[in-house]
């Protein structure tokens, strides 16, 4: 395909916020969690909106809970779509609200993600079409499946974090041209044979997803004061 078509004329962008996961290993909704003064939610989208590029958020979430993100979220300018069975249908779901010419897709569970990587993502996405915030993978990891074992190069291999960012054009031609199951956007660019670029992003960027991650974030913020 002819990709300088679906090339976005300018960083305009807005944001989904995916909030339809259900916590099932946090025992608790990890959104609504305290981490020094602040939700979980209210700091991942005031981190993707503190981004002078991204003017609109759509937060994609069972409709149950939009009035209590919706407090969470008082002052700031989103909107909700309802998140459906999976990850996939809540992003398309929510892509349906998106204006703009990138789309910047960010897991509400992220609470520590920076305003540079979001800009960086954004502005590599205004580059070259997709952004993908990765880091280096730190650890020797082995591949394994029963019977081939061996380890893979180390400086080849990177943790997938979001923000993952994409013109809004060639995610909506993706979205039309794959299918199947996924856990990030990135996979989707992999199917239809798009190599997705990386942005190095940060360690600090995690995700919440067992009790240890949240004594983790609250460090990380105690030791911005």
């Amino acid at each position: 395909m002819e990709l300088e078509r679906y090339m976005p004329r300018s960083r305009e962008a807005a944001a989904i916020l995916a909030c339809g996961g259900k916590s099932e290993r946090m025992g608790r909704n990890k959104l609504l969690i305290d981490l020094c003064g602040k939700s979980c939610i209210r700091r991942s989208a005031e981190a993707l909106l503190s981004c002078a590029d991204i003017k609109r958020l759509v937060v994609a979430a069972p409709p149950e809970l939009w009035k209590t993100y919706s407090e969470e979220l008082r002052g700031l300018p989103v909107c909700f779509a309802e998140a459906g069975e999976n990850r996939p249908q809540s992003v398309k779901n929510a892509f349906k609200l998106i204006d703009g010419e990138i789309v910047v897709i960010h897991d509400g569970a992220r609470p520590l993600v920076s305003e540079k990587e979001v800009s960086d993502s954004v502005g590599d996405a205004f580059r070259y079409g997709t952004s993908v915030v990765c880091t280096p993978v730190k650890d020797t990891i082995r591949f394994y499946d029963g019977g081939e074992s061996y380890c893979p190069p180390r400086d080849r291999l990177y943790t997938v974090r979001t923000p993952q960012s994409f013109s809004a054009r060639l995610f909506g031609y993706v979205l039309e041209n794959a299918s199947g199951e996924y856990t990030d956007e990135a996979q989707l660019f992999d199917e239809v044979g798009i190599v997705p670029h990386i942005t190095v992003g940060s360690y600090r960027n995690i995700k919440l997803t067992t009790e240890e991650d949240i004594a983790l974030a609250e460090r990380f913020l105690e030791g911005e004061k």
